[in-house]
C-alpha cells in the first residue's frame, strides 16, 4: 500500500501515528510497489527508521521478503541492494 511505504520513508512523528492508524485498520503490511518491488519494511530499513521498522515487525511485516534484485529488508538497512 503506498501510504504504509510513504510513512516509512518519511519517518516523523506524524507519519508514525498515521502508519499505527493504517495498521491497525488492516493495512497490508507487505504489499510491495515500484519498479524493485520494495515493502515499507525494506524502505524504512534502508532510511534508518527505528521505530517504523520494530511496528511494521509487530504487525506481521515479513523480515524475509525479497525484492526484485534478491534483497531483504537486512540488506538494505546495512545501505543498499
Amino acid at each position: 500500500m503506498k501510504s504504509v511505504t510513504k510513512n516509512a520513508v518519511d519517518g516523523d512523528i506524524l507519519c508514525f501515528v498515521y502508519l499505527q492508524m493504517l495498521l491497525d485498520y488492516g493495512a497490508e503490511v507487505n504489499a510491495t510497489f515500484a519498479t524493485l518491488e520494495t515493502t515499507a519494511l525494506m524502505t524504512s530499513s534502508f532510511h534508518g527508521h527505528s521505530e517504523i521498522v520494530r511496528t511494521l515487525l509487530d504487525h506481521g511485516a515479513s523480515a524475509k521478503s525479497v525484492d526484485t534484485q534478491g534483497s531483504t529488508a537486512l540488506g538494505y538497512a546495512f545501505g543498499g541492494t
